[in-house]
């Protein structure tokens, strides 16, 4: 017989609506846990593995901890996780006992396994799960991406938070290539890598005898085009022996499409705002330099000529005031 686990991305538990959510996101999140634990029930799964943020913030309230603590005690089976970058402090896994995330793995609800593995004996294989959780140094040292050396050998599931990527990204995003995994040592490879972080999710993509998986954020937080267009799935990974397991994408019906639940109004808006903004400074430019003593009158008459909003004269005045800071440190 075989051993199924159930993966899902990152949650992202928070009680405030994001701005690019027409539904309820707190009721539609818990409706897809829901889903979740029917996959764990239909599989028989041995746990459900999250790989970090379970919390949109670390200073998430106690209502909101309380709400996601009620989920938990629902579980058909044990939640596996590491801490991801929004369940510690400044990025500090020392801070995680004072937050929420620390909480409910000192209460039971998740089990932790950034500091110590968790065994289930599976048929015919021993399945040793680790992890390690976002930190500073993620993205930085591969070495975050493999087992370490007091780690014992079996069937290895390692469970990270990190912006493990097919593709380069944009310069200055801190960042980890698929294909960087090769030059890992050999020994220090897991079998299953599972990964969060990274929103969109990747194919599930074999380096060598790694199995690498990340399904996407269960959590959908933002209106970027790519997150409206993707399909919220969960993972379905089954072990029948040690060269024998694969993974699977289910995509979950309780999820609505991401044109009905997410709007880019908002984003419309600033980029609108900005635009006005930038044609104020460049009609206050105009004026010559000369007219700087005269900033409010300017001001004044040309957000009335040209009908500007008074948030935008006010963040006119605050920015061409920096700008004369600048040029006055020049002289």
């Amino acid at each position: 017989m075989s051993s199924n686990f159930i993966i899902t991305g990152d949650l992202h538990y928070r009680l405030q609506n994001p701005k690019a959510r027409l539904d309820d996101y707190l009721e539609a999140l818990d409706a897809k846990i829901s889903e979740v634990y029917d996959l764990a029930r239909k599989h028989k799964a041995k746990a459900i593995i999250i790989p970090g943020d379970i919390f949109d913030s670390a200073n998430t309230s106690i209502p909101g901890i309380w709400r996601l603590a009620k989920k938990l005690e629902a579980k058909p089976c044990p939640v596996i996780t590491v801490p991801g970058n929004h369940d510690s402090a400044s990025h500090n896994l020392e801070t995680i006992p004072r937050t929420p995330y620390g909480l409910l793995r000192e209460l039971g609800y998740i089990g932790c396994v950034h500091e110590g593995a968790w065994e289930v004996s599976g048929y015919g294989v021993d399945i040793i799960i680790t992890g390690h959780g976002y930190d500073t140094e993620t993205d930085n040292d591969i070495t975050q991406y493999c087992l370490s050396n007091d780690v014992p050998r079996g069937f290895n599931i390692h469970i990270t938070h990190g912006m493990l990527l097919e593709k380069p990204m944009m310069e200055g995003v801190k960042h980890t290539l698929i294909s960087d995994l090769e030059k890992l040592p050999e020994e220090a490879k897991p079998n299953v890598l599972i990964n969060g972080h990274y929103h969109f999710g990747l194919p599930i993509t074999w380096v060598g005898k790694t199995l690498v998986i990340n399904p996407g954020a269960l959590g959908r937080l933002t209106a970027h085009v790519e997150e409206i267009n993707r399909e919220v799935k969960a993972a379905l990974l089954t072990i029948n022996g040690p060269e024998d397991y694969s993974a699977k994408f289910i995509p979950l019906e309780s999820a609505q499409p991401g044109h009905v639940v997410l709007s880019r109004e908002h984003i419309e808006e600033a980029k609108q705002r900005d635009e006005r903004l930038d044609t104020f400074l460049k009609l206050l430019a105009s004026e010559g330099e000369q007219k700087y003593l005269e900033l409010e009158e300017i001001m004044s008459g040309i957000a009335k000529k040209e009908n500007i909003p008074e948030e935008v004269v006010k963040e006119g005045l605050l920015r061409l005031g920096q700008a004369r800071e600048i040029i006055a440190g020049r002289g």
